[in-house]
């Protein structure tokens, strides 16, 4: 178990299984005035318990961890956000306007929780009651199941009406289905904990305004909100995954941050998407003599860390576009040597995100000199 916020792991407790054998045979030997051989069955039995005390010395060590905020996971990570009034996100249900239509002018109604499917699995239904008259309609449906599962869907796949309708014809979403987000994961929920503090302030400092704008949202990975213009709070925000948020995404945040008890009177708030800065990746790479045996394993190794890189690259505001962190990563996986063509490394601002535009891997073949 890795600790979060870069701390050094500690131990409450000694785990080192050798070592707690030791002291519990010289305890009884101790006891008992006998010096127990190893093929003494006394001490093979006492042998046999150590997996049982190291076991639960692991326990108690796991336990003691669940009461630190660096450690602590699922309900005893949600126990703790109580502490700062800080509940996990929950998930949500995707959302997309569908179109109806009937083979008759009506006046035709559409009851509040009306279901509609795309595969007979996921269902969408109704999100209020519709009446109207005319032979077609769009209306606006939810998900039925929270989550990232709901999304994706392209416009005309959800075709099916599951609750009867009068003069019901057709139906076809209109939109790709979108807005559905997993619950928070434990890493992203303690670090709006983290960040609990300074939400008594209303969002003036910089932290407060990253904490209220990850509460909005909890697929927001990153936030800076700064200051360019006086009296205006410009909140940049970067999705999972180096994503842009979308306009409704953008909504959201900004009817988050303008509630009275958040937004200061004297701030005028302005959410958006950050800026681009675009780089190329060209490189060409030469796996040792060695490796030769397990070509194809390690070029696709050496080739997932070019894409562990664009990942790692896009991940936060104002990372330096960093070519050394690329070939750290391709010698990591396997790479005897690494040639790039025109790349360098760029500095960006806070405000700035890396934007990949072209991506050329080639494979040179065997270093035979390494």
């Amino acid at each position: 178990m890795k600790p979060r916020f870069n701390l050094q792991d500690i131990d409450f407790i000694k785990m080192d299984a050798e070592e707690i054998q030791d002291r519990v045979l010289r305890k009884i030997e101790e006891r008992m005035g006998v010096r127990l051989f190893p093929a003494d069955p006394r001490k093979l039995f006492i042998q046999s318990l150590m997996p049982i005390i190291v076991g639960i010395k692991n326990d108690i060590n796991y336990t003691g961890k669940q009461n630190l905020l660096a450690y602590a996971s699922d309900d005893a990570l949600d126990h703790l956000g109580v502490m700062t009034d800080t509940a996990r996100l929950p998930a949500v249900g995707a959302s997309v306007p569908l179109k109806l239509t009937f083979t008759t002018d009506g006046p035709h109604v559409i009851p509040l929780g009306t279901r509609f499917t795309p595969n007979n699995e996921l269902v969408f239904s109704t999100v209020e009651r519709y009446e109207f008259v005319g032979n077609h309609i769009t209306i606006l449906t939810k998900c039925t199941t929270p989550g990232v599962i709901g999304n994706g869907y392209a416009p005309g796949q959800i075709d099916t009406l599951v609750d009867p309708l009068p003069y019901f014809d057709a139906v076809e979403n209109i939109a790709t289905t979108e807005g559905g987000k997993d619950i928070e994961s434990d890493d992203a929920y303690a670090a709006r904990i983290h960040l609990a503090p300074e939400k008594f302030s209303t969002a003036g400092p910089d932290g407060a305004y990253i904490y209220h704008a990850k509460s909005a949202n909890q697929d927001i990975q990153d936030v800076y909100p700064y200051m360019e213009t006086p009296g205006t709070v410009e909140v940049i925000c970067l999705m999972q995954g180096g994503r842009l948020p979308s306009e409704e995404e953008l909504a959201e945040v900004d009817a988050y941050l303008k509630q009275r008890h958040v937004r200061p009177l004297t701030d005028k708030v302005v959410v958006r998407t950050p800026n681009f800065v675009d780089y190329s990746i060209d490189v060409t790479y030469w796996i040792a003599e060695a490796s030769v045996y397990q070509e194809q394993l390690v070029r696709k190794k050496i080739e997932a860390a070019v894409d562990e890189y664009i990942a790692w690259q896009h991940a936060k505001l104002g990372r330096d576009i960093n070519t050394t962190e690329l070939i750290y990563l391709m010698r990591k996986n396997g790479a005897a040597r690494i040639q790039t063509q025109g790349m360098e490394h760029v500095t960006l601002k806070d405000y700035e995100v890396a934007r990949l535009t072209t991506k050329q891997v080639t494979y040179g073949g065997v270093d035979y000199g390494t």
